[in-house]
């Protein structure tokens, strides 16, 4: 899976970057920029999060932390540097050529692994979403249509899809207190659910910028400080420095615009309600706006199609989110409760600060857990 998780990732960055090139070599320097700079600009967030992670886990010794980068300066730019790593030792543990000793060691293994799941989830929903939102723009509005479109379109759209199992899975997987995402309808429903949700988002926005490009970045802008200030509001703890944890909550607020996740580990069923109550409610005002203010808009071919599938995809969406959690989650007990199921418990099995690298990597994962 996580080699799968790689390939997908290579492949949503270099179809990227081939569009991006077909735009300038088509006088397209705008969509050119544009595009790259939504490569370029997720590519160095994660970079930064992995950096310090991996200092983190090494301890206090700076000088280790350089080593690394200076060892693998080239893989780390293109975020590998932690595929390499799980890929060799996931490898002699399955082989058995240098097996995990003591349950420690494992667990060490599916930290890394929680931490590319969450890497990747940055990456898709900073990177894979605009692009998204970009392509599809520039598809329907200014009717430029390439072969290379289609393809990056489909590469960003199941990279998104990807990272939303991916993740959700590896996180339950590195913690010896939580049930694993096994079946095959709970993953399935899971996907389903977040597949529709962030497709419906992601056509808000792209009819909002066929309507003006300067309301999709006051509607971005207003709905991320939101976000960031509920995310400040949390208290969130998940890095070990006061400057990184602003910079994470800054992210998470850009993350939080078009999908909904548990940050503090805490009861989520009043935040999910409010969260896509406000969601419905800015998709609604969209189409009304459309409709109201820009009636040449609406006689475009795509309008009204548009509209149905964001409206369908939203309460199938919805559907399968209470599927999900009140029938198909891991954790469900006989009565539904949205904080069993989010909530973050540490169990007895929780390894002391002592323990060194694997201690910090199960309390940054804890922390973070939906």
């Amino acid at each position: 899976m996580c080699f799968i998780g790689l390939l997908l990732y290579l492949g949503d960055i270099c179809t990227d970057i081939w569009v991006a090139v077909k735009y300038l070599t088509r006088g397209y320097v705008l969509w050119f920029a544009l595009t790259l700079t939504f490569v370029l600009l997720s590519t160095v967030i994660i970079q930064v999060f992995s950096y310090f992670w991996y200092r983190d886990d090494s301890g206090s010794d700076s000088g280790a932390a350089e080593s690394y980068i200076l060892r693998i300066q080239f893989v780390s730019v293109l975020s590998l540097s932690r595929y390499k790593e799980l890929l060799k030792n996931g490898y002699r543990e399955i082989k058995g050529k240098q097996p995990c000793s003591t349950e420690e060691s494992a667990s060490e293994i599916w930290g890394m692994t929680a931490d590319i799941s969450m890497l990747k989830l940055f990456e898709t929903h900073l990177e894979s979403v605009p692009q998204l939102i970009l392509q599809l723009y520039i598809y329907l509005e200014h009717k430029e249509k390439m072969t290379i479109q289609y393809l990056t379109l489909t590469m960003s759209f199941f990279s998104i899809a990807w990272s939303a199992v991916d993740y959700q899975r590896c996180l339950r997987r590195s913690l010896p207190n939580k049930k694993e995402i096994s079946h095959v309808p709970s993953i399935t429903v899971y996907l389903l659910y977040k597949m529709f949700t962030i497709t419906s988002r992601v056509l808000s926005f792209v009819l909002l910028t066929i309507f003006n490009a300067h309301s999709t970045l006051a509607l971005f802008g207003i709905t991320w400080l939101c976000t960031f200030i509920w995310a400040w509001k949390q208290q969130t703890d998940f890095c070990t420095s006061r400057g990184l944890e602003v910079f994470y909550r800054i992210i998470i607020g850009a993350i939080l615009v078009f999908t909904f996740f548990n940050i503090k580990g805490q009861s989520t069923q009043s935040s999910m309600i409010c969260y896509y109550a406000v969601s419905f409610c800015e998709t609604l005002c969209i189409v009304i706006l459309c409709t109201c203010w820009y009636p040449p808009l609406t006689v475009f071919s795509f309008f009204l199609p548009i509209c149905i599938v964001m409206f369908v995809f939203f309460f199938l969406g919805i559907i399968f989110l209470l599927m999900y959690y009140l029938a198909l989650h891991p954790n469900k007990q006989p009565s539904a409760q949205f904080d069993e199921v989010d909530g973050t418990q540490r169990s007895s099995a929780q390894f002391d600060e002592v323990d060194g690298a694997h201690s910090r990597i199960a309390s940054r994962i804890n922390t973070f857990l939906q």
